[in-house]
Parts: C-alpha cells; structure tokens; sequence
C-alpha cells in the first residue's frame, strides 16, 4: 500500500499520540468529514442506533484497537475512512447498503481532489466496508473479514457487544427494528453467543464484559419470559 503523500496527511499523522488526539485529528480528515457531513444531513429521526453517533463511535474504536497494535498510519488512515464510511448507504436505503456506501465513497474521492486515494487505497477501504455485511448462516448471521485490516473495523462496528453501554445501543437498535423487545433480545442472545472477535487486542479489551454482558441479556430473557406468562 502506498505511503499517503499530500501535506494534509502529513499533518494529520495519526500515530505515536493518544487515542482522543488521534480521534480529533481524523475526524478532520476531509474523507472522514464529508461522511459525517453526509450522514448528519440524510439520517432519518427513525434510525435510533445508526446514527452519527454510531459511525463516530466505530471510527474511535478502530482507532483504538489499531493504536494498541502499533498499525502504521496509512493503515490506520484506510481504517478511519472505511469507517467512516461503512454506513452512509444505510442513510438511503438497509439492504445492501455496503454497496451503495463503496460508490459514495468512490464519488466522494473523485470531488474531495486534496485528499483523493489511490486505486489501490480505494479497493482495499472498499474491501472493508463491504466485510461489514452480515450473511446468514443456518445458525443465524455473521460478518466474515477477507483482509487482516477488516478484522479491526468488524471488531470496532461491534464494539459494543464488550462494553458497559451495551444495552443502551441494544435498546436503540430494538426501537430501530420497530421490534418486541422479548424476541430482540433472544435473537441478539443467539448472536452475541455465536460471536468472537478477530483481533487479539478486541479480545483483551472487550470479551471480558462481553461475558458479562451475555449472561445479564439471558437474566433479562428469562424475566421477560415470566412476565409474558403472567
């Protein structure tokens, strides 16, 4: 991958500094920025969880886990923007909206001309946005990293499931999905137990409340089942 070359970027080097600096650094990424810009102008007041506040999220968590791992800055770059980026589509439309979020993208970085990536840069962000998608499986649904750098951004997008603030961004996803709350939560019970994280640094940071977590959600089920019986 080749090295990013325009003053900007050299400026806005996002290694060897603390997380909250390099995370104000990259939000003024011209690619990062026309994001958020885009999100903040189309998002619909029915998208509870994915949000600005989610995008910015993913972007800090990446920025995390990529920091921990000593990755260098044209790889953290290509993370942030990919990050960025991964959930514009979903402003126009849910299904498929990795797709749609690779051509705005593409359409971005042809107007954004002091910031525009190579061929080779686009095709690897591309990369990491489209492993975002969820398959389906006979066991239900999973996201599947085709590159070492997808591993940090699928580990970032769903960072929640091992933090403290984990049923907050359930409940939001819940009114999201206009869905009853007792079958949410058993479908996301089936899918936080069939998770795992790809990167070693996500795993020593997130799968100690992600435990935690997990067992709490199956309290919540069984309450919620005797409740429904009453």
């Amino acid at each position: 991958m080749k090295e990013v070359t325009s003053s900007i970027m050299s400026e806005l080097s996002l290694t060897n500094i603390p997380l909250e600096e390099a995370f104000a650094k990259a939000k003024r990424l011209p690619l990062v920025a026309e994001a958020i810009r885009i999100i903040r102008q189309n998002v619909s007041s029915k998208f509870c969880y994915h949000s600005e506040h989610h995008t910015l999220d993913v972007i800090r968590e990446a920025l995390r886990f990529g920091l921990e791992d000593d990755l260098t800055h044209t790889e953290l770059h290509s993370l942030v923007v990919a990050a960025a980026w991964h959930d514009v589509g979903f402003m126009f439309e849910r299904e498929n909206h990795e797709e749609l979020s690779v051509r705005e993208l593409c359409k971005a970085n042809e107007t954004l001309s002091e910031s525009a990536l190579t061929e080779e840069q686009i095709n690897l962000i591309s990369k990491l946005i489209l492993d975002t998608r969820l398959y389906k499986t006979d066991d239900g649904v999973v996201q599947i990293p085709t590159t070492e750098l997808s591993k940090y951004l699928l580990d970032a997008d769903l960072s929640n499931l091992g933090r403290e603030d984990f049923f907050d961004c359930l409940d939001l996803l819940c009114m999201e999905h206009q869905a009853e709350t007792y079958q949410f939560y058993r479908r996301t019970l089936g899918f936080i137990t069939r998770h795992t994280w790809h990167t070693d640094v996500a795993k020593n940071l997130r799968l100690r409340q992600e435990i935690l977590n997990t067992s709490e959600l199956a309290r919540r089920i069984m309450d919620e089942r005797y409740l429904l019986a009453d």
